[in-house]
């Protein structure tokens, strides 16, 4: 895959993360009506982050297969392990022991050891997601289970790719309608313990970048001369991004049903659109302006450390709420402009600590793991989460 359009999904995950960040935005003032969308629909970043982890794990599956013969499925979950593990759990130990090692922080604590074994072991989105600063956990812990069965599943069908799509299309439809059951079972709600956030009724939307992944390996440029013949069509169907915007997830049961499932597919439309927008004559044109590059590549770079953004962004969010620092600078502020000001102030910071947090925890694991369990191929794609 060309170097240009791992930069055009680092876009994506660019605005992914953005948009998660708005949605949990702290609500100390009034903000401008135009953040109020974002402020409904940003949780769908979520969902885009599925989508692409979705690709990205199924591409380098099966470029793998393709190359090699086999998945090296031990050596795939290592690496894995070695990217997604020391920054998850050192937020866990660090959320945990701070306000126990300095209680003269500030910092807000709420978890006990009882709590912290559903995390530890990837199950909060099952028995536990209450924990404030870890409430956006949920979604890692899918990540994790789909990062566990999705190598099982390939291997298993080996080289036969029809039969593997039939089963994936068959897998995310029986998951869309467990969570539309669950869903309108338990009423207009969102619950804490909810169909919203389990695996089995959330894996739907990571299964369809996985059948994109598939699709092309299997018919490539003819899927991609289908795209350029029908781009229109494409790019109207990107629209349905828009959909959560609109309505609210947290009082919505249509949104965390139908809703879902359509935002995902808007999400994977787009995802096409960008894998071949060079295909597509009015995208091709946007991004050769100067802006638009300049712009591209901002979001590029802030896509690049998004896995780190997203798991710090919501306990530094949730702490600042609370400490002395914030709230002094909070009734410093005039109230109708506090909300505005600090919009800019709470994401600059969110996206440091993302950037410090990969250049500190991340990247030096991933040197030692590059070192003693470097990559099987070189053309593989090894970008696969935030």
């Amino acid at each position: 895959m060309p170097k240009i359009r791992l930069l055009s999904l680092d876009i994506l995950r660019g605005f992914a993360v953005l948009a998660v960040l708005g949605y949990h935005f702290p609500n100390e003032g009034p903000l401008p009506y135009w953040f109020e969308p974002i402020r409904r629909g940003g949780w769908s970043g979520v969902d885009l982050f599925f989508v692409l982890s979705g690709f990205l794990i199924g591409s380098l599956l099966f470029e793998e297969a393709t190359i090699r013969g086999n998945l090296g499925m031990i050596r795939f979950w290592i690496r894995r392990a070695f990217k997604i593990f020391p920054s998850y759990y050192f937020a866990i130990f660090a959320i945990f022991l701070t306000p126990r090692l300095f209680p003269d922080t500030g910092v807000i604590n709420l978890y006990s050891l009882d709590e912290a074994i559903w995390y530890l072991f990837y199950f909060q989105n099952y028995f536990y997601n209450d924990t404030m600063e870890l409430a956006h956990f949920w979604s890692l812990a899918i990540e994790e289970h789909f990062y566990i069965v999705l190598p099982l599943i390939v291997s298993l069908f080996g080289k036969n790719k029809k039969g593997l799509l039939y089963t994936l299309l068959g897998t995310a439809a029986v998951s869309a309608i467990l969570r539309y059951v669950g869903e309108f079972s338990v009423g207009s709600v969102l619950r804490e313990h909810n169909y919203f956030s389990m695996s089995h009724t959330r894996i739907e939307t990571l299964l369809f970048g996985v059948i994109i992944a598939l699709l092309l390996s299997m018919k490539g440029n003819q899927l991609y001369k289908v795209g350029k013949r029908n781009w229109t069509l494409i790019l109207a169907s990107s629209l349905f991004i828009t959909i959560p915007f609109f309505s609210h997830v947290h009082t919505s049961v249509y949104m965390r049903s139908f809703g879902v499932t359509f935002t995902a597919m808007g999400q994977t439309c787009l995802l096409f659109a960008f894998l071949g927008y060079n295909e597509i004559p009015a995208i091709a044109s946007l991004t050769r302006s100067p802006i638009a590059q300049k712009i591209g590549l901002g979001l590029g770079w802030i896509g690049k450390y998004s896995y780190n953004i997203y798991i710090w962004h919501w306990p530094l969010y949730y702490n600042a709420h609370y400490t002395a620092f914030t709230k002094q600078v909070y009734a410093a502020l005039p109230h109708s402009l506090a909300g505005v000001l600090m919009i800019p102030f709470h994401l600059f910071f969110a996206i440091v600590l993302g950037y410090l947090a990969t250049l500190i925890i991340e990247i030096p694991f991933l040197k030692v793991r590059d070192k003693f369990f470097p990559r099987r191929t070189d053309e593989i794609i090894e970008k696969a989460t935030y």
